[in-house]
């Protein structure tokens, strides 16, 4: 029998917060089976339940809940978990599960970094784990956030082993990198550090007018403290420009959908002081431990701006970020914490981690969500549907995809996509009817990975849309619906070995244009989840302005 493992995290604090980004995971033998976020079952965007994540895991991986040797549990923005409080929470969510089953993770941070340095293909690096906070290290106060918390916590990792090396901004009431980028979302106007990615993007239309504003102060020789003060976000960082540019941003806002100067260059003036200070910090950390390996976890870690430059500017050879670097990536560091510590001959896995972690939809399944809605659409089965699916694209179509198992992470890697020409100059502007989204926005290229040098200032692996690489000059023209405002574009690679349905829409898209590039975006819409089933697909669909639908070898149009 293999040793099975599952990670499940927990998302409801000791005072009663309800948190997001529930989300459970099987491993079986150090690889994973299936994994899946709450949010894409109860389709309720960051839902932070358990239960039906952990019910499809069992089913998926067609395991009985006696079968699996242990469940390992991690929380956050509290007391690391005892299993008295445990078992309530599993309690509400009608979970039976034998106390001897049962691993405490009693590091949130130890979990992403698990997440990270076990999926990456390192036999040894140096790990970054940051984000807006983890688990109370030292409680003097009854509200979590004016404890020690964990904030930014540098690890090494060798073989089965993982070390705490450095913790910074971990002081009572202190704030770190991600939580002063979250500060700096919501007073531009966003809703919280779940939109941080819409200001990553709005910084490159910034002109520089805060430059000189300085967010940290040092506080002993080269640790850094935040100027910025805890409870009022918008405040903080309204009474830190007024003070130094006598300007108040706050009067000074428009509507987030066309925001002004002032918001844009709020926007620049955050994302580059995280850069500055991220990258000063690793360089640091790199020199101690003379690693050129570096595993990146935690929310600050999908700020693929900043990645590329860590990985240009640090001295670092070779960078792993985990695809599913916020919450819901603790069901995985959780697992393998469990595996490698509960196994004595657990070996981390040699085959490339794999984000395609959902269900496969069988054929039957598929055709009897297909037969509910045969009054509203028309259906052909296409031999080659990867050579149909090009030639709509190079046509100008909107083309959505829904095949084999949904990715786990917030990107959309090729199994639910929605696809257009790059090349199209209107590609964008339609897109964004289609999703709802503000002009600042870019949207990816997934690249052939024979190619990805032809067209970018890279020429290595990007399997996950993590980096934000500059597009060479010369492709700008040829690709413009993929190019950011900073010439940049968030590149994913693909190979047949990794993909081979998803590679082969490319390769024919190629041979019809001479283009290796495709533009993708995630299938969904505003506010809603990825959709996850062949229903959630084609209600989609039905209700945006997509033209086409790949499902499978099916093409669905509308009647």
């Amino acid at each position: 029998m293999p040793n099975t493992i599952l990670g499940i995290n927990i998302c409801k604090t000791r005072a009663g917060i309800n948190l997001n980004d529930g989300a459970c995971a099987m491993l079986e033998d150090g690889k994973f089976i299936v994994a899946i976020a709450e949010e894409r079952l109860s389709r309720k965007k960051y839902d932070g339940n358990i239960r039906k994540s952990f019910e499809y895991c069992l089913k998926v991986g067609k395991k009985r809940l006696e079968e699996i040797d242990y469940f390992v549990f991690s929380n956050c923005c509290d007391e690391p978990l005892d299993k008295k409080y445990l078992k309530s929470i599993l309690e509400e969510n009608s979970l039976n599960i034998p106390d001897k089953k049962i691993i405490i993770n009693k590091s949130h941070h130890l979990s992403h970094a698990y997440s990270a340095f076990f999926a990456s293909p390192f036999d040894e690096a140096l790990i970054l784990v940051a984000d807006n906070e983890g688990n109370i290290l030292d409680k003097k106060s009854k509200h979590y956030w004016l404890n020690s918390l964990e904030r930014t916590s540098f690890y090494y990792a060798k073989g089965k082993k993982i070390k705490l090396l450095k913790r910074y901004h971990d002081g009572h009431g202190e704030l770190g990198l991600a939580a002063n980028y979250n500060y700096f979302t919501q007073c531009i106007g966003y809703n919280s550090y779940q939109e941080a990615g819409k200001t990553m993007a709005l910084s490159s239309y910034g002109k520089g007018k805060f430059d000189n504003v300085e967010i940290y102060t040092k506080r002993d020789k080269s640790v850094l403290k935040s100027r910025l003060y805890l409870f009022e976000q918008i405040d903080s960082v309204r009474d830190l420009i007024l003070k130094k540019c006598n300007i108040d941003v706050y009067k000074n806002k428009a509507s987030i959908r066309r925001p002004s100067s002032y918001q844009k260059d709020l926007a620049r003036l955050i994302q580059e002081k995280t850069e500055y200070e991220v990258i000063k910090l690793i360089t640091k950390m790199l020199q101690k431990t003379k690693t050129r390996n570096l595993c990146i976890a935690g929310g600050l870690g999908l700020n693929c701006v900043a990645n590329y430059k860590i990985l240009k500017e640090t001295g670092i050879k070779n960078i792993f970020i985990q695809p599913a670097a916020g919450d819901t990536g603790q069901c995985l560091g959780n697992a393998y914490y469990g595996y490698f510590n509960k196994f004595k001959n657990s070996e981390k896995s040699k085959e490339a981690y794999n984000t395609y972690l959902g269900k496969r939809y069988s054929k039957k399944e598929i055709h009897k969500c297909i037969s509910k809605y045969k009054d509203k659409i028309k259906v052909k089965e296409i031999k080659n549907i990867p050579a149909k699916i090009a030639k709509l694209l190079a046509e100008s179509k909107i083309v959505s995809i829904f095949q084999e198992g949904s990715e786990f992470g917030p990107r959309a890697l090729g199994n639910r996509s929605i696809l257009m020409d790059p090349r199209d100059m209107k590609a964008k502007i339609r897109l964004n009817k289609v999703k709802n989204r503000e002009y600042y926005r870019p949207y990816a290229p997934v690249v052939m990975r024979k190619h990805v040098g032809e067209y970018f200032e890279y020429d290595k692996d990007s399997n996950f849309m993590l980096l934000a690489m500059p597009v060479l000059k010369d492709k700008r023209k040829v690709i413009p619906s993929v190019v950011h405002k900073d010439g940049t574009a968030r590149v994913q690679t693909i190979t047949e070995e990794q993909n081979s349905r998803y590679y082969n829409i490319l390769r024919e898209f190629k041979e019809i244009t001479g283009v290796p590039v495709v533009l993708n975006t995630s299938f969904n819409r505003a506010g809603e989840p990825l959709v996850e089933s062949p229903e959630d697909a084609i209600n989609c669909f039905l209700n945006s302005e997509i033209d086409f639908m790949a499902i499978n070898n099916y093409l669905l149009s509308k009647k």
